[in-house]
């Protein structure tokens, strides 16, 4: 024989809501740890930016410093009469250049030419 099985009324579950403040303060929290770890991770972003570029404006100062120093120089007549003469080969007029046809001297460090 087969016992009929009789159902139960089923509960419904209710919210409890005594428990819904607390609910919605987790959720509040959650909300703001999402909302500050973004900003926080654009802060680390945007310091790690300006870290390269404070550095990179360090760069071009001195490259700029270096340049303004050869302006300096290059102002100076007899500076740049000598520097014509050395790198173009410039010579004054009546003047006789002097070309030197031997090889330049070997230093201590260069080894002889094998023959």
């Amino acid at each position: 024989m087969k016992r009929s099985r009789a159902k139960k009324p089923s509960r419904k579950k209710r919210l409890n809501y005594g428990r819904l403040p607390v609910l919605l303060f987790v959720l509040f929290l959650a909300y703001l740890v999402i909302v500050a770890g973004g900003q926080l991770r654009q802060l680390w972003v945007m310091k790690r930016t300006l870290a390269q570029a404070e550095e990179e404006l360090k760069t071009l100062k001195a490259h700029n410093q270096q340049l303004w120093e050869k302006v300096q120089v290059l102002q100076n007549p007899g500076a740049l009469e000598q520097l014509a003469r050395q790198r173009l080969g410039m010579v004054k007029p009546g003047e006789v250049p002097v070309l030197n046809s031997s090889p330049p001297s070997q230093g201590p460090n260069q080894a002889a030419p094998k023959e």
